[in-house]
């Protein structure tokens, strides 16, 4: 089993004061999931749908060395309310997953997340 750890400094402190439950809800799903047997985006899959989350994209990434993969993932907790997102990385050895409210792996990490979060509501 494949716990997720935070990749990025103060990543713990910031979801502790988001008080994001679906994020920490993503968090526990991956943690109990196999990355290495099933892979990173199966795995991300199979969490999203037992937490009833909008999986976006994974893309590979180039720029930054210590990750090689993000994954992205959306919600609203009203129909009213504005999207909410989770960043998921792989790290470079594929061993480790890192949830984070902000994506600092890829450039415009949140604008893309925003574009395929209304190109999905709208194919809906």
């Amino acid at each position: 089993m494949i716990a997720t750890e935070t990749a990025y400094p103060g990543a713990r402190e910031t979801l502790a004061h988001t008080g994001s439950l679906k994020q920490v809800e993503l968090e526990l799903a991956l943690a109990s999931s196999d990355i290495l047997s099933d892979g990173f985006e199966a795995s991300v899959r199979a969490a999203c749908a037992s937490c009833g989350l909008t999986f976006l994209f994974n893309l590979p990434v180039f720029d930054d060395p210590a990750v090689q993969r993000v994954a992205a993932i959306a919600w609203q907790e009203t129909t009213d309310a504005s999207p909410e997102f989770a960043f998921v990385t792989l790290d470079r050895d594929g061993r480790a997953v890192a949830v984070s409210a902000q994506c600092t792996c890829l450039d415009h990490g949140a604008a893309v997340a925003l574009a395929w979060y209304d190109l999905i509501g709208t194919a809906e």
